[in-house]
Order: C-alpha cells, then structure tokens, then sequence
C-alpha cells in the first residue's frame, strides 16, 4: 500500500476515504430519520439533551462538596436549577420543542427587523434585496413563533432533507476519493 497523501496534515489518502465515506452514511442516515419520523428524532434528541442536563447538574452539586471551592454556593444553586430543568425536560419533551422554535422564532424576527431597517437605510441598489429578506425573515419568525411545536417539527424535515442530499454528496465523494486513491497506487 502506497503512503498518498491528499491534504497537508500527512492524513492518508486510504484512511480519509472511508471517513468520507462513514460520514456521509451518517448524515444520510440522520437525513432520513429526520426526514420521515421528526417527531421520533427530534423527541430522542430532547432525551439526550434532558440527561446531559440532568449529569450536568449532578457534576455541579458534587463539586459542592470541595471545600476549597469558593463558588459552592453558585454551584448547588446551577446544579439544583440544571436537575429541575433536565427531569422537566424529560418529563415534558414537547417544553423543549416549544422553546427551540420560540429561539428560532425570535431570532428570525430580530433578523427580519434588523434586515429592513438596513433596507431603508441602505443603498438604493441593495434596498429591495434586504427588505425582500427582511420581510421574508419577519414573517416566518412570526409564524415559527405562532406555532413553535409545529414548526420545529417542519424545519426538522426540512433539515433532514438538506442532511440527505449532503449525505449522498458525501458519499459520493467517498466513492470519488476512493477511486482517485487506487489510481495514484
């Protein structure tokens, strides 16, 4: 087996093929769980972000028992604060739905006003680019925000359809840089 290397970190070209290749089948797959059952993805994924909450939490009430830390207290008030909104979490998947969609709600509203504010103020030849924007931005903000669960649910299909076609790029290219590898030996 020959030593190609493809990029200037010495990675070789054997070995960068195939993570081509295994990330692409792992965004593929994601793609397609996110794709065709949202609900199911998006509820393990509020799962696994409870526990880590819940293991966070836990962390810092056990270094509220060095007694040469000077931020106890700060601790087991984080710590209390992170178990409550972890077990909250678990308990009440759809809580954490809701305020992903609020953050992305809001964030798109901000994003719509600071957009047509930059249209009115802007340049004559950019003006209609950033209010088009601007509006475009506000209104789904508006709409995410109207119904957050819902929403989170569609934007998750919709990134499962991104994943997918980025999955099958990816291994595509897998496939490609594999090929270019048996050339160069």
């Amino acid at each position: 087996m020959s030593n190609t290397t493809i990029i200037v970190k010495k990675i070789p070209a054997s070995v960068l093929w195939q993570v081509q290749l295994l990330v692409g089948a792992v965004t593929t797959a994601l793609g397609i769980l996110l794709t065709f059952h949202p609900t199911g993805t998006l509820s393990f994924v509020m799962v696994v972000v409870g526990i880590g909450i819940v293991l966070g939490g836990a962390l810092s009430l056990i270094a509220v028992l060095n007694p040469d830390d000077a931020n106890r207290g700060l601790h087991a008030v984080g710590g209390i604060v992170q178990v409550i909104v972890g077990v909250l979490l678990l308990r009440h998947l759809h809580w954490g739905l809701a305020v992903i969609g609020l953050m992305i709600g809001i964030s798109w509203i901000i994003q719509g006003i600071a957009a047509l504010a930059a249209g009115a103020l802007g340049a004559a030849r950019s003006r209609v680019w950033a209010v088009l924007f601007g509006a475009i931005s506000l209104i789904a903000g508006i709409v995410v925000v109207a119904t957050p669960i819902h929403s989170t649910k569609t934007l998750a299909i919709l990134l499962g359809i991104w994943f997918l076609i980025l999955g099958v790029i990816q291994v595509m290219s897998g496939f490609v840089l594999r090929s270019l590898v048996k050339q160069a030996n």
